[in-house]
């Protein structure tokens, strides 16, 4: 948040202390698309090399639950565990985290965006 605010106000402060939300919003995703595609790469680094087995921990973890509840066929864990399998892929993770960084760097800007809104009155 700290981030987001600052380098919103950054660009308020350059843009004679003028700031519409959308402008927010657009330096609040920039942001946002660099630690998104910084935390992906490290996330499939981290999972494709650096400790692997935690994957295997999750995917063990889930048949462990599934089996464990008795309420489920052989079918249908072996399906579950197909996409446990999909969704735990070093790509998918890095992926998801991605897509969690964009989306909560939206809501984050709007916000910041929304307070330190400022309107031009040349622009108006």
């Amino acid at each position: 948040v700290v981030i987001y605010y600052y380098g919103i106000k950054v660009f308020k402060d350059k843009n004679g202390n003028y700031l519409t939300i959308k402008e927010g919003l657009k330096v609040g995703m920039a942001i946002a698309v660099v630690a998104g595609v910084i935390c992906a790469v490290y996330a499939y680094i981290h999972y494709s090399f650096i400790y692997p087995e935690f994957i295997d921990k999750i995917r063990e973890q889930a048949y462990n639950d599934m089996t464990a509840n008795n309420n489920m066929s052989n079918a249908q864990i072996e399906s579950a565990m197909e996409m446990t399998n999909i969704f735990t892929s070093p790509f998918a993770m890095a992926t998801s985290f991605l897509l969690i960084t964009l989306f909560t760097g939206f809501i984050i800007s709007l916000i910041i965006g929304a307070i330190m809104k400022k309107q031009d009155p040349s622009k108006a």
